[in-house]
């Protein structure tokens, strides 16, 4: 995140910094394109990958990005009588995200 400001967002699907997603410690984000590389990435310093959708995929199932707290602490205030409801409905929001992030072909995660 340290290089979030050097990302010209013309040139990503991402709009702004606040649309990035962010890894679990707030270090790392990610930035996704179609096509060509776009220039300002050789700018860059701190970067991985570029990955391919598969590779990416398999980093952000890692628990640098995926915070199992947080979803544990989510069912815990939940009675036990709705605890299947609000997993599926977690499965389901986690699912979304993946798939959202499974559009472009090409990321590089940035620091």
């Amino acid at each position: 995140m340290s290089e979030v400001d050097n990302i010209d967002f013309r040139g990503v699907l991402e709009t702004s910094p606040d649309t990035l997603r962010l890894s679990v410690d707030e270090e790392k984000s990610f930035i996704k394109w179609e096509g060509e590389t776009p220039s300002f990435i050789t700018d860059l310093t701190n970067t991985e990958g570029p990955y391919s959708h598969t590779e990416i995929l398999e980093v952000l199932s890692d628990e640098a990005w995926t915070s199992t707290d947080e979803i544990t602490g989510e069912i815990n205030e939940v009675p036990n009588d709705e605890v299947a409801v609000v997993a599926d409905e977690i499965t389901e929001e986690m699912l979304e995200v993946l798939n959202d992030e499974a559009v472009a072909p090409t990321d590089e995660i940035t620091e």
